[in-house]
């Protein structure tokens, strides 16, 4: 149970919630790590207040969402600078369902990888406001001082948001309906057929790969039931002994596809439009947050889900 925040100081304050600034930040990021170091920034921020500085806010949790949504944009436009030069295409860094905050589940939506996907074609601003009023459901006047906007200013960004990515969506599938997905198309790759992997997948499904230089990866996203079903069974006869396993990941299901020097990470994600991406993460370095306790089963093609 959360303490009364008004009656503690300001450092303790960012310690108590610093696990839901993180997320908070990630979102915003894409990547823990970052949203890591710009927690730790405003940390070190609180630590070098002034005691006059200290005694005029009136709400510290208010405070921390300022401090912690300015340093994330901040990051967040040099990260977009990074990214127009990285090796293939950038996709977030999946995080162990057991890092993140409890929250309500409307609330976890935009941790999904599918959603923090899309957001990355919005500026800096337009993903903190859109996160601001979707994941934390602030008023647009707040959303509007923390981003140093007019109300009708940080209004506009959402809208826009909105237009470029729909609405975040109200529910995800169940893990079980999931886990039996999965495991039609793991069969179905094993099979070697691509028109029954095309026939599990959406007509304009699109698959993403991030290997970030380390590992080879799709440098652009493929497109189509067909191309994708024809990449899924060539990656997959590569490495016939690969094992795989369920993971819990950004609230959601995923599976871990284990070879030797190689681990690649796949999401299966709806959009808000109805279409479906393939998300894989294979770059090493964004694979340091995944589940140390994995599940026991081993998923092989051709077997029932236990």
């Amino acid at each position: 149970m959360s303490t009364d925040a008004t009656a503690l100081p300001p450092i303790a304050v960012w310690q108590e919630q610093r696990r839901q600034l993180t997320a908070l930040a990630y979102r915003m990021l894409g990547s823990w790590s970052d949203a890591e170091d710009a927690v730790a920034e405003v940390g070190a921020q609180l630590a070098a207040l002034d005691a006059h500085a200290a005694d005029v806010v009136q709400s510290w949790p208010a405070m921390l969402r300022t401090m912690t949504t300015r340093r994330a944009v901040d990051q967040l436009r040099s990260a977009t600078r990074r990214r127009v030069e990285y090796p293939g295409e950038w996709l977030p860094e999946p995080i162990d369902t057991a890092l993140l905050p409890d929250e309500e589940a409307e609330e976890r939506e935009l941790l999904e990888l599918g959603v923090l996907h899309l957001m990355e074609v919005l500026s800096p601003e337009a993903r903190a406001a859109y996160v601001l009023r979707h994941a934390l459901q602030l008023p647009y006047a707040e959303i509007a001082q923390i981003l140093e906007l007019t109300t009708a200013s940080a209004r506009q960004l959402v809208s826009r948001a909105q237009r470029k990515i729909g609405d975040p969506p109200t529910r995800r599938a169940d893990t079980e309906s999931q886990r039996r997905y999965a495991y039609q198309l793991l069969e179905a790759i094993a099979s070697g057929e691509v028109a029954r992997v095309a026939a599990l997948l959406h007509d304009e499904v699109s698959l993403h790969s991030d290997g970030g230089g380390h590992l080879s990866a799709a440098r652009r996203p493929i497109l189509g039931a067909e191309k994708v079903a024809r990449f899924l069974i060539g990656t997959s006869a590569k490495h016939p002994d690969r094992k795989v396993f369920e993971l819990a990941l950004n609230g959601g299901f995923a599976l871990l596809f284990e070879a030797p020097q190689r681990q690649d990470v796949v999401f299966f994600a709806q959009v808000h439009d109805g279409g479906q991406r393939v998300l894989i993460v294979c770059n090493p370095e964004k694979l340091g947050y995944l589940p140390t306790h994995r599940r026991v089963t081993v998923i092989q093609a051709g077997a029932e889900p236990g």
